[in-house]
């Protein structure tokens, strides 16, 4: 099995001779929130299909890889990713039309202040209904990532992204992720777990493409204050409050109390060294681990964050990510350093993962293809085949620490204090 992102649907199915078989239902939400089966497992699909899918809004699909039954080990099944987009993509749109509103009105004096509440509480227009979707829809995350308290790795959602599904893909795994270190953390129970996931899930609310990825230099300012923005919005939504809210202000800054939003006090109102919530500090690190994995590789982002351990991420929550998270997520296509390539099933108890592997030295196709078990992918594995890059690399990397990227990109780096 492997899966496709609909973005280049049309080039696999050319490469398996035009069309190519499902190996799972291809499910979509209708205009009334109804999740509807487009084709079933089975079902064979061609490249007169793939308009269609495109206008269904999808992220990816999975075909049956020829010569191969072998299945995914998934810890989202398709309903529950369909639930958790919908939801997203509802609050973030209504999101970006309240900040669309407010930023219009502001004129050439584009700021910030008390005043956008006000416009929140007027445009964003959340009928109860909706939110009793959003809490139950949050609720299932939060069960689903209590059911694998475990010994071993856990895989977030496949990582198949495009700029297109970034927002919403990345927000979930965030969220997974953030959940397992804190399911693993030994002093949170369920009702901290939840705010946690929450808090993660929706910590970029305030980010809106179409405002940011422009050209408007008055923007520039509330693009690093988009936690902030994020976190008035959830703490004006009823179903949320402060202990989300916290997460959305601080997920872009580290223990230091460098980061962004730049502008938070360094004392508390007592006049203490302030110090990063418990919350932000987990989701700091898989927000930071999730954001750089897709450019650098996973092995070298968790490399990197361990030498600014204490300075920039929390050991514990730094110490937890590595044991517990699958560093290779399913679906993941990596080139091995013999020169062949595999697509990820499934990580093992031991630290490995379950392969397939599709592709010779020589760049050939395996026939038959073939289950392979990598036991130390550190060693084995070169890297993933697929790297993020454009707009949406130069924009995240504005958000990291800069001795974070000079560590990551191989040049001398000074110390942190």
């Amino acid at each position: 099995m492997r899966v496709v992102p609909i973005s280049n649907l049309e080039a696999v199915l050319q490469e398996y001779g035009g069309q190519a078989e499902l190996a799972r239902d291809v499910v979509y939400l209708s205009a009334r929130g109804m999740r509807i089966r487009f084709a079933g497992k089975g079902v064979k699909i061609g490249l007169g299909h793939v308009d269609r899918l495109n206008t269904l809004g999808l992220d990816f699909v999975f075909l049956k890889e020829p010569g191969c039954d072998l299945e995914f080990d998934l810890l989202l099944d398709e309903d529950s990713r369909i639930a958790l987009r919908a939801v997203l993509e509802d609050f973030l749109a209504r999101c970006s039309v309240v900040l669309s509103i407010y930023l219009s009105e502001q004129g050439e004096n584009k700021k910030l202040d008390y005043r956008f509440r006000e416009y929140w509480q007027r445009y964003s227009n959340i009928p109860f209904n909706t939110l009793h979707r959003y809490r139950k829809v949050i609720q299932d995350l939060v069960y689903l990532v209590r059911a694998n308290y475990s010994y071993h790795q856990v895989s977030p959602m496949p990582f198949v992204y495009t700029d297109a599904n970034y927002r919403v893909s990345h927000a979930i795994n965030v969220a997974i992720i953030s959940g397992i270190i804190a399911l693993h953390y030994g002093e949170l129970n369920a009702e901290r777990i939840g705010h946690i996931v929450t808090g993660a899930l929706m910590s970029d609310a305030g980010w809106v493409d179409e405002l940011w990825m422009g050209s408007d230099p008055s923007l520039r300012e509330l693009f690093f204050k988009h936690s902030r923005i994020g976190c008035m919005l959830i703490n004006e939504t009823d179903i949320f409050g402060p202990q989300v809210g916290i997460v959305a202000l601080e997920h872009h800054r580290y223990v230091n109390n460098s980061g962004y939003p730049d502008d938070i006090p360094e004392k508390d109102f007592y006049g203490y060294p302030r110090q990063m919530h418990l919350y932000s500090k987990i989701v700091s690190v898989a927000e930071n681990f999730e954001s750089l994995r897709g450019m650098y590789g996973p092995y070298k982002v968790l490399d990197a964050m361990r030498s600014f351990s204490g300075k920039l991420f929390d050991p514990k929550s730094l110490e937890l990510l590595e044991r517990y998270v699958a560093m290779y997520y399913v679906g993941e296509w990596l080139r091995l350093k013999d020169g062949s390539q595999v697509i990820v099933a499934s990580p093992t108890k031991q630290g490995g993962y379950r392969c397939v592997k599709v592709r010779t030295p020589d760049g050939g196709r395996c026939d038959p293809v073939k289950e392979v078990l990598i036991a130390d992918p550190e060693k084995d594995v070169e890297g993933p085949v697929w790297h993020m890059e454009g707009e949406l690399v130069n924009k995240i990397k504005q958000l990291v620490s800069p001795d974070l990227l000079t560590r990551l990109e191989g040049e001398e780096h000074e110390k942190v204090e």
